[in-house]
């Protein structure tokens, strides 16, 4: 027979009150291995006869399951999960039973894969999500000619990148036309408004 990797398998000579002598040096009716090997056993009885069996005991492996570091995602992002191990069988904690899944919200994400020899291993993976920053630089607007107008992207110490170019918070802006920011803030998250 076979074990999966890190399990046990308890052999029973039976006969009980008989002498037991095992290739390992056991005397007990039972021995417990966890390793791949040739286990064998004489059993006497009272009257000083003997008898014998032998075993040969497999390792199968684990399934390597890595689903990553715990990690974050933006608001509104997605995120791929990949189990790996391509023909297994697959058991997530939100009841798919695909080798990956796409999630888009926080929590712990766990997935049990069982190989063809019926071994199981398991992984879990935390996943967060990051706010977007609030951009809101205003309602479509009207200036006079001469004048000037401050677009103010908000979010201060972010990134900003506007559609002239600008990496400031704040441009100013005295000719007509459509204005538009992109602010990215410390966990890589971004948003954008047009004016």
């Amino acid at each position: 027979t076979s074990i999966c990797f890190g399990e046990n398998l308890t052999l029973d000579a039976a006969n009980i009150g008989d002498v037991y002598l095992w290739n390992n040096g056991a005397t007990t009716q039972t021995i417990t291995v966890d390793s791949a090997g040739t286990y064998f056993v004489r059993a006497t009885n009272a009257n000083g006869c003997s008898a014998s069996d032998t075993i040969n005991v497999g390792i199968n492996p684990l399934p390597v399951i890595n689903l990553g570091n715990d990690t974050s995602i933006c608001f509104a992002a997605s995120f791929l999960l990949n189990a790996q191990n391509f023909g297994d069988a697959y058991l997530w904690n939100n009841g798919a039973i695909t080798q990956t899944i796409t999630v888009d919200s926080a929590g712990s994400y766990f997935v049990r894969v069982t190989n063809a020899s019926g071994c199981s291993a398991s992984d879990t993976i935390n996943v967060g999500v990051n706010p977007l920053p609030v951009v809101n630089i205003g309602k479509d607007t009207a200036i006079c000619f001469g004048e000037n107008l401050i677009l103010y992207a908000a979010n201060i110490g972010d990134n900003y990148l506007w559609n002239n170019r600008a990496t400031s918070q704040t441009i100013t802006v005295d000719s007509a036309g459509t204005y538009s920011v992109r602010v990215t803030n410390a966990n890589g998250c971004s948003s954008s408004d047009t004016i």
